[in-house]
Formats: C-alpha cells, sequence, structure tokens
C-alpha cells in the first residue's frame, strides 16, 4: 500500500527522477492517494504514479493525488496510471497549479476540481480514456461554490464522458484545448439537476 500523508507545516514536496525513472505503486485501491491535508507550498513532480484499478471508487483516498484544504501547492510532470476513481482531485484547496501531467485509464475524471476549490490552474495536461470527464470543475449544491479554474491548453483523448466540464462552478475559463473522441461534450457548461449542483456564472 501507498501512504504519504503531508499536514500543515511539515508538509514537503515528493519529486522523483522523472515518470520513466520513479514510479510510486498502489497496492490497495481504497487508500492510495498520495495524500495533502492542510498543506502549503505542497508538491509532487517528476514520477510516475501506477494505480490499483478495479471497479470504480468513490472515496477521495482512491484518488491518484489528493489535495484537500490545501493551498500553493503544484503537481507537474508526473504521469498516472491506472487508478481507481480521478486521477488528481483537487478538494477545497487554493492556489494549485496542476500542469504537464500525462493522466490516463483512470476510472474517473483525469483531473477532478471541487468543494470550493478556488484559483486552480490545469494546463498543459494530457488525459486519455478517462472513466468520467477528462478535466471538469465541479460545486455541488451542499458545499460552496468552486469559484476561479481555468482549464487551458490541455489535451483529451477518449474520455468515456465530457473532454472539459464546468459543472456548477463560477468563473471558469476554458481555452486552447484539445478534445477528441469523448463519449459525451466535448465542452459542458452546466447545472446539473440531478446532482444538485450550483448554477455556473460568469
Amino acid at each position: 500500500m501507498r501512504t504519504l500523508s503531508c499536514c500543515r507545516s511539515i508538509c514537503r514536496s515528493l519529486s522523483g527522477a522523472g515518470p520513466g525513472e520513479t514510479t510510486v505503486r498502489a497496492t490497495n485501491a481504497e487508500r492510495s492517494a498520495i495524500r495533502f491535508a492542510n498543506a502549503s507550498n505542497c508538491g509532487v513532480s517528476d514520477l510516475k504514479i501506477s494505480g490499483a484499478a478495479s471497479p470504480r471508487k468513490q472515496n477521495d483516498d482512491s484518488a491518484g493525488i489528493l489535495l484537500v484544504e490545501s493551498s500553493n501547492c503544484s503537481i507537474h510532470g508526473v504521469a498516472i496510471d491506472g487508478g481507481a476513481s480521478a486521477g488528481i482531485l483537487v478538494h477545497g484547496s487554493h492556489g494549485i497549479r496542476v500542469t504537464g501531467n500525462d493522466i490516463r485509464n483512470e476510472m474517473a475524471d483525469g483531473v477532478h476540481v471541487v468543494a470550493g476549490s478556488t484559483d486552480v490552474l490545469v494546463e498543459s495536461n494530457t488525459a486519455e480514456n478517462t472513466g468520467d470527464d477528462s478535466f471538469a470543475a465541479v460545486a455541488y449544491g451542499n458545499g460552496p461554490q468552486t469559484t476561479g479554474v481555468t482549464i487551458r491548453n490541455n489535451t483529451s483523448s477518449n474520455s468515456r464522458a465530457r473532454g472539459v466540464s464546468c459543472i456548477g462552478a463560477a468563473d471558469c475559463v476554458i481555452s486552447g484545448n484539445k478534445i477528441s473522441n469523448p463519449r459525451g461534450h466535448g465542452i459542458a457548461v452546466a447545472f446539473e439537476q440531478a446532482y444538485q449542483t450550483h448554477h455556473p456564472r460568469h
């Protein structure tokens, strides 16, 4: 089982020698996330995360990388393959940069930004064969509205849902993305009654 937890001021960045040289493998799909909680100035870079793919999981800790209530963190140059839920999950966090990553064969979204996260940049990433949206900013009605998410210059291919989505979030910027062969919309900006989301705005 892979476990890395960082909290508050003791958090440090996790770096490898490159995705072709450093691999972190998950053996337990329920608890596979590299997890940062209440962290600041944290990051993951230059490594590969090999997931424990299985039927899709719904718990946050089944993601490849999980940021919870964290700030000023970056995820760069990471390859993520075969996880049971999202590749990168940004939950209630601020000032996050997700750039230059390669995400494949996840059971859920490639990058999922949710729960009132603000000031999040998702740029120059590749997502292929994701089980849901490739890149998503989401705000469910029972929580704060996700705001200020920029999804720019990414490549999505063969998503089982949408290429890029802004579902219930505010102040989304979606530009310069290349999207091919999604099963749903290429780009979706919407309120989803079934999931009781906020209404998107601006």
